[in-house]
């Protein structure tokens, strides 16, 4: 009877997950000139390209402190060490945990659009977390797979975990643990509060979660922190590791889940949804009523990044459910299209004629080798030029006389500089080492030659100030405890949007007094800010049901009520969340641990057996889904599966009848 079970077990969820491409997934590999190092941490094998001593240090420190927190709430320690591979050529931010073979790849180039935490602990505490729960369901039912299926066991305990829990609860322990976190920003949240109290519709759990091509509904991130959040919120800090604890012996989470609450999904995200109404309802003050000048459209739009082309004419880009990005001109409320753009990773700059951007781009050969350049759409001729192929440039901004462009560049060894280019041809004029190595991740030029920098390090969020003539770098503003971005220089005057009430809006720095001033006062969010050629109004990204619109205010609809950047309001659920933990990487005195790295030699470790089976599939079949059935995919045999650490061979091998 145990045998059938276990076997029943096996054949369904094993090629569900295959047919879902989410077990065996090859990352992709780095540039073959890379060689590398290996440092046996106490829990993890970190594994790094050489050159990048100082930056596999910092995760290595990071992932050992965190470990013993990580876990605290899920529960089930590691009892194997945990490959960890570092790559920093790779300029788009992300990272991945995957269990056949098991291993955590990191794509260390800092993220522009993430909040006051630095990349490396946001990406240490989310993925970490995943460690721990996949780590946590090989138990019970699924401990004996192992010994038949290998790794592959891994992605069978998994399968009847829902997605929105694995990576809301990733979001919930990177907000807990830290000054940082998604939770804690709230334009994350931002899609839900407008449609909860913006708009008519309401939608279903399922909807959120699955999404829709009709109106636009958020990610499971989000949706999935909200829903975990208030589970612990409500049932304890400890329910997730109760919950999951049980799956592992019934299969079944969401009854597993109602065993410790008495309440199903559904009524949890009803539960979940109704207290956050609440609490954002009391925010939902009386907005002050702006003039919108992009067209109202009908199904969900946004225009952003607005550019100020004459005194009629805006520019901006648009994106929809149904179109790629573009560039647009909107004159008296309509539109009329530029031209279609690529991965677009920073705002817009207009100058003598041109509109300049970033944008990703792939590289010729390796996955983990690609840029961000500088390009330039010309309005006279319509043509797209790439100023800087190659580069690994972020956040341009360009002074007022139209000749130079100021650029973030993360290099590939970690260290993180200002570049000065001409912007005529993009020829690089001089480059500035940030202090403490803070990563910059927006930029606009002030008064000559000086330029303002959005930094972000260990101590939180910066405003800093460099004189590009000699270098000299002074401190505007610093706070650990709010989000700052998109600054804009207008009349002697600093401004940037902030989230620090609450709600997204347009805030002034009076460099003069180092105050800092609340201007607007949306509903639901502004961001991006800019003014009118002639000073007297402000133009914003105004957040609504049906996406973003170009908002106008005149100048004596602003506001002037002066803010504590360090005393922002808190969003739901983080001051629960942190009282849980009792641990905050970001202040917590660190402990110190052994690096000792060693070279680490691919042609040593081509092959790395990480699965097998006592019968026979073709895995690029299942992956592909060519097989009509499960009967003609398995057959009867035996088979074995390799994939090394670094991506650079896959092997099957077999026999079948």
């Amino acid at each position: 009877m145990a045998q059938g079970r276990y076997w029943s077990l096996l054949t369904f969820c094993l090629f569900a997950s295959l047919r879902m491409q989410a077990q065996f997934m090859d990352y992709g590999s780095d540039p073959a000139r890379f060689r590398w190092n290996i440092v046996k941490l106490p829990h993890y094998d970190l594994v790094y390209p050489q050159g990048n001593d100082s930056m596999a240090y910092r995760y290595a420190l990071y992932l050992e402190n965190a470990y013993p927190h990580v876990q605290k709430t899920i529960g089930k320690p590691m009892k194997a060490k945990f490959p960890v591979v570092l790559h920093p050529g790779n300029m788009v931010s992300n990272g991945m945990v995957s269990w056949a073979p098991r291993r955590m790849e990191l794509l260390t180039t800092p993220s522009s659009d993430l909040g006051m935490q630095p990349w490396d602990k946001h990406l240490v505490l989310h993925e970490s977390r995943h460690i721990f729960q996949t780590g946590k369901v090989m138990s019970g039912l699924f401990k004996p797979l192992y010994y038949l299926i290998g790794e592959q066991a891994a992605g069978v305990a998994s399968f009847f975990l829902p997605t929105w829990f694995l990576e809301g609860d990733a979001v919930s322990t990177e907000t807990a643990l830290s000054n940082g976190g998604r939770g804690r920003l709230p334009e994350f949240n931002m899609v839900y509060r407008a449609q909860l109290l913006g708009s008519d519709k309401v939608y279903s759990f399922d909807k959120w979660q699955l999404g829709s091509y009709k109106d636009y509904t958020g990610t499971y991130y989000a949706l999935g922190y909200n829903m975990t959040s208030y589970a612990r919120q409500r049932y304890g800090a400890d329910i997730w590791d109760k919950t999951t604890s049980r799956y592992t012996h019934n299969l079944l989470f969401a009854g597993s889940f109602k065993r410790f609450t008495g309440s199903g999904i559904s009524q949890l995200y009803n539960d979940t949804f109704d207290y956050l109404k609440k609490e954002w309802t009391k925010l939902d003050s009386a907005a002050v009523s702006p003039t919108y000048l992009s067209p109202d459209t009908k199904n969900y739009t946004s225009y952003q990044h607005l550019q100020i082309l004459n005194d009629s004419t805006l520019i901006a880009i648009k994106s929809s459910l149904k179109e790629i990005n573009s560039l647009v001109t909107v004159r008296n409320g309509k539109e009329q299209r530029l031209s279609y753009i690529g991965n677009i990773n920073s705002g817009l700059n207009l100058s003598n004629g041109c509109i300049y951007w970033t944008e990703y781009t792939p590289g010729m050969r390796w996955t983990h080798e690609n840029y961000s350049v500088l390009k330039r759409y010309d309005m006279t001729n319509g043509r797209i030029t790439t100023l800087t192929p190659r580069q690994r440039y972020l956040a341009p901004a360009i002074n007022d006389k139209g000749s130079v462009v100021a650029v973030s560049r993360p290099q590939v060894n970690g260290v993180n500089e200002l570049v000065l280019l001409k912007l005529m041809n993009g020829r690089e004029i001089a480059s500035f080492r940030v202090p403490n190595n803070g990563f910059i991740k927006e930029l606009t030029f002030a008064q000559g030659d000086t330029v303002i920098a959005v930094v972000v390090d260990d101590n939180g969020i910066s405003l800093l100030e460099l004189k590009t003539g000699n270098g000299a770098w002074r401190k505007l503003l610093s706070t650990a405890s709010a989000n700052i971005t998109s600054p804009m220089w207008n009349n002697g005057k600093l401004y940037f949007e902030s989230g620090a009430n609450g709600t997204n809006n347009i805030y002034c720095l009076n460099l003069a007094d180092s105050r800092v001033y609340r201007v607007t006062q949306a509903r639901f969010g502004a961001f991006e800010p800019t003014f009118s050629l002639k000073g007297n109004r402000l133009l914003y990204a105004d957040y609504q049901a049906k996406g973003y619109r170009i908002a106008s205010l005149e100048g004596e609809q602003l506001l002037h009520e002066e803010t504590d950047l360090d005393n922002p309001t808190p969003t739901p659920f983080v001051h629960t969340l942190a009282a849980q933990e009792g641990y905050n990487l970001d202040k917590a005195q660190l402990d110190s641990v052994p690096f000792d790295p060693k070279p680490y030699h691919k042609g040593l470790h081509t092959f790395k057996v990480h699965s097998w089976a006592p019968f026979y599939y073709n895995v690029a079949d299942a992956i592909r889904g060519d097989a009509d059935d499960l009967m003609t995919l398995v057959k009867p045999g035996a088979m074995i599966l390799s994939q090394n650490t670094l991506n650079t061979a896959t092997m099957q091998a077999g026999w079948y009848y």
